[in-house]
Parts: C-alpha cells; sequence; structure tokens
C-alpha cells in the first residue's frame, strides 16, 4: 500500500509543489503588489516591470524587426535597447505573435516547464525526494519563471533530446537535431554536440560531420546578424547572482585596484558591449585560462574518487546528467552567466543520488557535500539577501562590504568546486563507455545496464 502512492508522490510531488508556490506567487502579485515586490526582492534582488520581461523583450524585438528595424542596435523603435539573442527567434515573428501575447505565453510555457520536472527520472527515496526538491523550488527557479527567460524553451529543448537519446538510432539522432535547434536558438547549448563523442566511431564521424555543416550553413546564412548578436551579448556584474570562470579574476582586478586605474576600464568594458578590449582584458584573460587549467587537471585527479560509484546508476539517468554537467561546465568555462541558467543543474542529480546510494567512504562523503553545494547555490541570491537583511539588523549598514566580498568569494569557491567534481564525474563516464566501440553484448548479458549503454 505505502509503495502504491509513495511512487506517484516522489514523481509528481515536485511539479505540485512548484506549481502551489507558483500560484501563490500570481495571486500575491494581483493581491498585494508591494509584497510581491519585496519577495522578489529577497529571492534574487532584481523584480522586474512587468513581470516576464526577457520573454516581452523577445516578442517586442520580433514586432520591431518585422518592421524593418536593426534590433541589434539602439533604436527608437526598441526604445534605445538591443536584442542581443540569436537571429533565428527572430523569425517567429511571422507568426504575427507579438509582446500583447506576453503574459499568456509566459504562464503557458512555465506551466509545461513545471510539468516538465516530472519526466526526469522518479526518485526512489525520501531523502532524493526532498533534495531534489529543494534544488527545484528555489530563487534560482524564481528568477528563471518571474523573467520568463528563454532558457526555459532551451531546458525543454535539452529534456526533449535527452529522453531521444535513450531510445534507439533514430531517435539519437533525432536528440542531436534537437540540440542543434537549442543551439540556433541561443548558442550555448553547442556544448551538448560533446555527446556526440559516446555514439559508435562511423556514426560519431557522421554525425559530427552533419553538425558541422549545418552549423556553418546556419552562421553563413545569419552571419551579419550573428556577429551583431555576439558583439551584445550582456556582460555579468560577477558580484550579483551570476556564475563562470571570469567571475573570479574581473572581481579580484576590481577589489584590488583604483577606479582609475587598469581594472576600472576593464569595468567599463565589462558593463559596456561596444567598449573594445583593453590590455588589462589580456592578463584577465590569462588568469582565467591558467584556473581552467587547474581546474581541469583537479577533475582528472578527481576522477578516481567517482569510478566504482559512477558504475552503478542505470542507464536512465546517465544522459541527463551528461547533458546537464555539460552545460554546466561549458557555460562556466565560456562565459559569464545569469544565475537562472543554473536551472540545467537539475538535470544532474538524479545521477548523483543514485550514486550517492551506491557510494561508501571519501566517494558518499563527495557525493552528499555535492548535492548540498547545488541546493546551496540555487538559492543564494535568498541566502546572500536574507543574510544581507540580518547583517543590517543586527550591526548596521557598516559592514555591508565586507559580508558582500565575504558571500562572493564563498559563492565562487563552491561554484568552482561543484564544477570540477562535475566534470570529474563525467570524464569517468567518457572514459567507460568513450566511443562505444567495444561489441555487443551476448543476449544473456544484454539486460546488464553499464555506461556504455545509453
Amino acid at each position: 500500500m505505502i509503495q502504491s502512492w509513495r511512487q506517484p508522490l516522489f514523481r509528481f510531488g515536485t511539479s505540485i509543489i512548484l506549481f502551489a508556490a507558483y500560484g501563490l506567487a500570481i495571486w500575491l502579485e494581483q493581491a498585494n503588489r508591494a509584497g510581491y515586490i519585496k519577495l522578489l526582492q529577497y529571492l534574487d534582488g532584481e523584480p522586474n516591470f512587468p513581470p516576464f520581461a526577457d520573454l516581452h523583450a523577445i516578442l517586442f524585438a520580433g514586432v520591431c524587426w518585422r518592421h524593418g528595424a536593426n534590433v541589434y542596435l539602439p533604436s527608437a523603435c526598441m526604445n534605445g535597447g538591443v536584442f542581443n539573442y540569436a537571429p533565428l527567434l527572430l523569425r517567429a515573428a511571422y507568426s504575427g505573435i507579438g509582446p500583447g501575447e506576453t503574459r499568456n505565453i509566459g504562464l503557458i510555457i512555465e506551466a509545461v516547464f513545471i510539468l516538465a520536472l516530472a519526466i526526469l527520472p522518479a526518485p526512489l527515496n525520501l531523502p532524493e525526494f526532498l533534495f531534489r526538491t529543494a534544488a527545484a523550488v528555489s530563487a534560482t527557479t524564481a528568477y528563471l519563471l518571474e523573467r520568463a527567460n528563454f532558457d526555459i524553451i532551451v531546458f525543454l529543448l535539452v529534456l526533449a533530446g535527452t529522453l531521444c537519446l535513450r531510445h534507439g538510432r533514430p531517435a539519437r539522432a533525432g536528440a542531436y537535431a534537437i540540440f542543434l535547434l537549442a543551439t540556433a536558438l541561443k548558442f550555448y547549448p553547442v556544448f551538448l554536440l560533446a555527446m556526440i563523442a559516446r555514439e559508435r566511431r562511423p556514426a560519431a564521424i557522421a554525425l559530427f560531420a552533419l553538425a558541422a555543416i549545418l552549423l556553418a550553413a546556419d552562421l553563413i546564412y545569419f552571419h551579419t546578424e550573428t556577429a551583431g548578436a555576439v558583439h551584445i551579448i550582456p556582460r555579468i556584474d560577477p558580484f550579483k547572482e551570476s556564475f563562470g570562470a571570469m567571475d573570479i579574476p574581473i572581481g579580484l582586478s576590481l577589489l584590488f585596484s583604483a577606479p582609475d586605474s587598469f581594472a576600472g576600464r576593464a569595468l567599463l568594458y565589462y558593463i559596456n558591449p561596444y567598449h573594445p578590449y583593453g590590455p588589462e582584458l589580456i592578463t584577465i584573460i590569462a588568469v582565467k585560462l591558467a584556473a581552467m587549467l587547474a581546474g581541469c587537471l583537479a577533475a582528472s585527479l578527481s576522477a578516481r574518487r567517482y569510478r566504482a560509484a559512477t558504475a552503478a546508476p542505470d542507464q536512465a539517468v546517465l544522459p541527463f546528467f551528461t547533458a546537464g554537467a555539460i552545460l554546466i561546465a561549458g557555460c562556466f568555462f565560456g562565459a559569464e552567466n545569469a544565475g537562472y541558467r543554473a536551472i540545467f543543474l537539475l538535470l544532474t542529480m538524479p545521477c548523483l543520488c543514485r550514486m550517492l546510494e551506491a557510494s561508501s567512504g571519501a566517494a558518499r562523503a563527495g557525493l552528499r557535500l555535492l548535492l548540498s553545494a547545488i541546493v546551496l547555490l540555487l538559492w543564494q541570491a535568498a541566502l546572500y539577501h536574507s543574510g544581507l537583511w540580518l547583517m543590517q539588523t543586527l550591526f548596521g549598514p557598516g559592514l555591508f562590504v565586507a559580508y558582500g566580498i565575504g558571500f562572493w568569494a564563498a559563492k565562487e569557491f563552491l561554484w568552482w568546486w561543484v564544477v570540477i567534481q562535475l566534470l570529474a564525474i563525467l570524464l569517468v563516464i567518457f572514459k567507460s563507455g568513450a566511443i562505444a566501440q567495444k561489441p555487443r553484448q551476448p543476449p544473456q548479458a544484454a539486460s546488464a545496464q553499464t555506461l556504455s549503454d545509453w
């Protein structure tokens, strides 16, 4: 009897709880706008007017583009702003959908996102359910949903593609087509094409070649607009809710330099996409590259800790982990990222929880810390603003700067540690399954679920 209700509760419970929180937020916005704004200030610090601001900006830019405006440059139609997404998104303007439908579209895609969390492999026990629910019903999720950022659509596409990877060859080919579509819409999902390396060598070569041809065709056809979009990709303040390997060198250069020094000019570039590169950024990028190499070395040294635990999970959870870990690591090393992109950490949790159940010793302790760190990172904005309120209440505003710097340093350390652990597990997965040149298992052994079987 217990098992009869526990299984659907574990599968749908997170979505139900998130729906309840979402409905409460909608009610609060209508009934007490001031209270809603106050709540958002504690969750992400950036309440928007109106809600679904990112979706509204995309639909608004589509209307301007359809009427002939160059949306990659400031214009009267764009109220002096710019469109910094991929050009393929603008073609959705041909459908006739405009900013007037922002709220309805936002509610639909966010309801689908919440429901889609139930597609992930269901938790096997109460601790796993609590870990994953705490991660899903988080400040990062609130930030994503309140803005209706396009990463919601990317998450759904990644989820659909990952589901296809669990089936036969036609479906797997469809998975990479979905990843290519996501890349054409938001650029950064290009990291997912690394998953082709787990295919058998002939298929991998063919898929890489086809993906390269299609990406090249997209770049050639949209080259002017793509160049405009890349040039104005927003740069995220490293001291806000963000993550990326660039945060520490940028942040340190600003903390330990006078405002009129090289670091001051670096900040000018950082907040102004039209400001050219200067010599100070060459140093910052060099520091970032050195840190990346050190992080990759640390990941390779940590990999052996997870070797036994990584062999335990069944094939249902491995594609989700691989997709989520590749996206998080790729985005972390590739660019500065707004905090809502951390939502892809949710894809890694089913596998990490299975690994935790099957591990012991140092691996078990490391995995427990990793899951806890993921939950903390997804709640980091709420922790920061709550701590800021507490500091002000207890000590006044005098310690604001010290608290902010200390919290930033702790956040950056935690991000680096989490990414290194995800890379370590990825190394084990790719090394054990690699490019899958192994002969097929005999029928009597085919039921064994190993890393080389997806």
